[in-house]
């Protein structure tokens, strides 16, 4: 029998994905996989085949509406035409966020991990997707492409902050959730990202991570987390970009705000802002 997906959650990275994550998982009207958040199947794990994927659903029954979110699903070429294949009828859910915050909290996220140079100009050299997946217009009308815009949701992490509950809502009412549960952690901020003190253990610690996901032993990365291992991120200064390559990005994601200013018909003055 061939499983139900109701929903994705699509990302990009530091945009609201892992608050959509924790309010959606514990409302009873939804199921999602617990054991991690990030499948990673229609960009990283497709080649294992559908067998695969179902084994993160066997514990959901029909009645239920079913998804998953994995931020990096947003910006893989390949990942609209994949689903689309499978789940045509599929919902999307797409967040976003001022274009400068995106990428500055995506290059802390993958320098806190070892995995780019503190410069930041040698950093989107290492890892274009830093950039790259900022570019709002284009991906967002490759998955036009493959599925109706009716199909598809656009939040904003402004929103999120500023209005968690009505959001929370409007992404109920999407999915078509008759439960309209509203967890007490609703205006919690979720995965802010730091700094880490020791960047050279957290780069071993990052690597350790993506090796046990890789190998679906997501059981050991949350013993990891729960035993407070995920502190090896923390504690480090901020580093920020400079605000000369900010005006600079700006340019280059000029077109993509104004794209999304007239997909939701409204108008985002400090997305043209660099803070």
């Amino acid at each position: 029998m061939k499983m139900k997906l109701d929903f994705l959650g699509v990302g990009p990275q530091k945009t609201g994905t892992t608050w959509l994550y924790e309010v959606l998982k514990n409302n009873p009207g939804v199921c999602m996989p617990t054991i991690t958040k990030e499948i990673q199947f229609f960009d990283r794990f497709y080649d294992k085949g559908l067998k695969e994927y179902n084994t993160y659903f066997d514990k959901c029954t029909p009645e239920l509406v079913t998804g998953e979110i994995t931020p990096g699903y947003f910006d893989t070429f390949e990942t609209p035409g994949r689903v689309h294949k499978h789940f045509p009828n599929v919902k999307i859910i797409i967040s976003l966020r001022h274009p400068i915050y995106r990428t500055e909290s995506l290059f802390r996220h993958y320098l806190r991990k070892g995995m780019v140079s503190e410069d930041f100009k040698k950093a989107i050299v290492e890892l274009p997707q830093i950039v790259d997946s900022g570019r709002y217009k284009e991906h967002i009308e490759r998955w036009l492409s493959f599925f109706k815009k009716d199909q598809i949701k656009i939040i904003l992490m402004e929103d999120i902050e500023a209005k968690p509950k009505e959001t929370l809502l409007e992404i109920l009412d999407f999915l078509s959730v008759d439960t309209k549960y509203i967890p007490e952690t609703l205006e919690e901020r979720v995965n802010v990202t730091g700094m880490a003190k020791y960047p050279v253990l957290a780069k071993y610690a990052a690597k350790a991570v993506v090796f046990f996901k890789d190998n679906n032993m997501h059981s050991v990365v949350n013993f990891g987390k729960a035993l407070g291992l995920k502190k090896v991120y923390e504690g480090g200064d901020l580093v920020s970009i400079d605000r000369s390559e900010k005006k600079k990005l700006l340019d280059i994601y000029k077109q993509d705000t104004m794209y999304v200013e007239k997909l939701l018909n409204r108008k985002l003055s400090n997305w043209y802002l660099p803070e």
